[in-house]
């Protein structure tokens, strides 16, 4: 896969005044990734699921991933909206994300 992407999860962490604030922490550096704009057709029929979606990525097949990450790729932010874990043949992991 052409480029590589950043997967961040979201943590609860104490913020020294008995509370606790939110924040984005690296789990997996450098994954082999391709990032394609979705079409006309997929942006609509991901919409039809409400799922509101700009790309597609691809991943490794056996990489984690969950609809709760968010991904780092050349300065921009994307969250994971939802993983296609329903394939017969597992060659690839394809997760549609939209920009933050």
């Amino acid at each position: 896969m052409p480029d590589t992407v950043t997967l961040q999860s979201l943590s609860r962490v104490q913020d020294g005044q008995g509370g606790l604030t939110e924040q984005w922490s690296n789990s997996y550096l450098a994954i082999p990734a391709r990032l394609s704009e979705l079409t006309a057709a997929e942006v609509m029929a991901a919409s039809q699921e409400g799922v509101r979606a700009d790309y597609m990525m691809t991943v490794p097949w056996d990489q984690n991933i969950t609809p709760t990450m968010r991904v780092h790729h050349k300065g921009i932010v994307y969250e994971v909206v939802s993983v296609n874990t329903a394939q017969s043949i597992n060659t690839a992991r394809r997760c549609l994300i939209r920009r933050v």
